[in-house]
Parts: structure tokens; C-alpha cells; sequence
């Protein structure tokens, strides 16, 4: 919630169009650059966490493959949808630097 709401804040998403289509002055002006420092911070604790997050995973996944052990790999539930699987660590540290959100359901 917090990522969406400094995004509109900041008009980041506006101010990629602009500047996606060259238009780099009016990217300057509709980016509040003062806010976008309150986004950055929020940036990097995704990356970091879709990385931590898929290591333990593979810890999980690995420990039930080695005992062979009952583990229920997918649930849904009100708060989403779970599910165990090995992972790469690098590629959900490549999307979360893509779009913060993704790095941990890759």
C-alpha cells in the first residue's frame, strides 16, 4: 500500500511516460523529487525481501524433498494464494528490481 501511495505522490509512473517518450522536461516537472526519496528506501526493502524470502522458500522446499515428508506445497486463502516451489534467488532478484512486488511470486 505504501508503494502505491508514494507512486502517486510522487506522479513517478507519469513521470516514466514522459521520459520513456522523451519528453524529459515535462518529466521534470510533474516528479516530486523530495517524496521519491521516501520511495527509494521502500524500492530496495523489496528487492531485499523477494531475495530472503526465495532463499527461505528453498530451504523449505529442499528440507521437505530430502524427507519426503506431507507438506501441503499450495493454499488459498483471504490474504493469497501460497505455494511451495524451488526458486531463483536471482531471478526474483532481477524482477524485484524490474517491479518491487514480483521478486517474491517468480
Amino acid at each position: 500500500m505504501w508503494e502505491i501511495f508514494i507512486n502517486q505522490q510522487t506522479n513517478l509512473n507519469l513521470a516514466m511516460m514522459y521520459s520513456f517518450t522523451g519528453r524529459i522536461e515535462s518529466a521534470k516537472a510533474v516528479l516530486d523529487v523530495r517524496l521519491l526519496f521516501l520511495y527509494i528506501p521502500v524500492y530496495l526493502f523489496a528487492i531485499w525481501d523477494s531475495n530472503r524470502t526465495t532463499v527461505e522458500l528453498n530451504k523449505i522446499y529442499l528440507l521437505v524433498d530430502k524427507e519426503d515428508a506431507r507438506f501441503n506445497s499450495f493454499s488459498i486463502n483471504a490474504v493469497g494464494v501460497n505455494y511451495l516451489e524451488k526458486r531463483n534467488p536471482i531471478m526474483a532478484f532481477l524482477w524485484a528490481c524490474t517491479i518491487p512486488s514480483l521478486g517474491q511470486h517468480v
